[in-house]
């Protein structure tokens, strides 16, 4: 109980009988009262946000990235989710949705990775932001967030695929 009370001082929330629930909605944290007294909807800033992300896996940091509410799979899967939610595919570029399958170097033996190309090097490598590689930064909900380099050439690969809106 001390831990709920914790939550809704730091929400703002004088209700001692109340229970509280976080969602992130585009990149916005709400809290809303889910029993006892309504007392409504509270928005967060980004930074307050961030203050209550928790550890993500790389497919949920992208889908909190672009506001995916939806299923979209393992981050293997993603390349079959993707054109359905107005993604359509293109090269490496800054920005762009990158999905790894498992046999591209660096990435998890089952489920391949997902992230978000931060740079493409002109040896063919790239720079991705992404969570569960490493990270502690806080970032989109995420609090297990930061740029990875991959070292594998991504050019004429068909383990990887780009993908923006």
């Amino acid at each position: 109980m001390s831990n709920r009370l914790g939550l809704q001082s730091r929400l703002g929330l004088t209700t001692s009988k109340s229970q509280t629930t976080t969602k992130v909605v585009s990149g916005v944290v709400t809290a809303a009262i889910v029993s006892g007294p309504v007392l409504g909807i509270v928005p967060f800033t980004t930074e307050k946000a961030n203050a209550y992300s928790s550890r993500c896996q790389c497919v949920q940091y992208v889908k909190n990235r672009f506001g995916i509410r939806t299923a979209v799979g393992h981050a293997k899967n993603m390349k079959y989710s993707l054109p359905r939610l107005g993604f359509h595919r293109t090269r490496p570029r800054t920005g762009a949705v990158v999905v790894m399958q498992p046999s591209f170097p660096g990435t998890g033996p089952y489920y391949g990775h997902v992230g978000i190309v931060t740079r493409v090097l002109p040896d063919g490598t790239i720079r991705v932001r992404g969570a569960n590689q490493g990270g502690r930064q806080r970032e989109a909900g995420c609090r297990n967030v930061n740029t990875l380099h991959f070292a594998g050439n991504v050019f004429r690969r068909r383990d990887v695929s780009f993908w923006a809106r």
